[in-house]
């Protein structure tokens, strides 16, 4: 009898011992990458709205632009419609940039409504180069036929007094089946990558290569959904 009760008391044990909490080591993991806000964000509306006659301007609270008399359009000819982009510049210290958007139906000539808004490639003065062109406003970015819009901006690296020092970021916008532009965030992400890529080139002269590599650092980050944009 006793060995039976010393038994069913060994069995019981064992049975509330694999029953007990098991203490794990407190493991030191890293923050959620995702969770890390992305320097660069995009200046315009995800949605631009196009007119449905004029051009009026984006950051001056829909009043008329400013082109000028015989504009230089640079006309891509899409499947069912004709986009149009006109960019003067770059101008003064902040390399300024005068940019028209226009969507118009197939075989126009020349567009009759769209968008214009003022941005700066100031980040131009560390990136220095890009596929040995100058920056496109226009382009069929994914190759299936259909060119986007491009919108370049400048980004701060970093706060402080780097921020002299900014990087260069583009934006993608495709034109939907209305009259709009929306923000591509998929293009946008390969089109950085594109830009992580120039920077990662080595300069004739050996300058910026911190600011520089910081900035792929950063662009790279926003191609791979490893930050979050605010």
């Amino acid at each position: 009898m006793k060995k039976q009760i010393s038994l069913f008391s060994l069995l019981l044990s064992g049975l509330l011992a694999c029953h007990q909490p098991v203490k794990h080591q407190a493991q030191n993991h890293p923050p959620d990458a995702a969770s890390l806000p992305c320097r660069m964000s995009p200046f315009l509306p995800e949605i631009l709205l196009l007119p449905p006659q004029g051009f009026v301007s984006v950051d001056n609270k829909n009043t008329p632009c400013s082109l000028d008399a015989t504009p230089a359009w640079e006309h891509h000819a899409n499947k069912s419609r004709e986009l149009f982009v006109h960019a003067s510049g770059p101008d003064g210290s902040g390399r300024y940039w005068s940019i028209a958007l226009a969507v118009a139906p197939k075989g126009t000539a020349e567009p009759q409504n769209g968008i214009c808004f003022t941005t700066t490639t100031l980040g131009w003065r560390t990136l220095q180069g890009f596929e040995d062109r100058a920056l496109p406003w226009i382009e069929d970015v994914d190759g299936d036929g259909e060119s986007e819009f491009i919108v370049w901006t400048s980004f701060a690296p970093a706060d402080g007094e780097d921020r002299s020092l900014p990087g260069l970021m583009a934006w993608v916008y495709r034109p939907d089946k209305t009259d709009r532009l929306v923000l591509d965030w998929t293009l946008s992400r390969t089109f950085a990558a594109r830009i992580a890529t120039a920077y990662r080139l080595p300069l004739r002269r050996k300058e910026f290569l911190e600011e520089r590599n910081i900035i792929a650092s950063q662009l790279e980050a926003f191609a791979t959904e490893a930050c979050k944009v605010n």
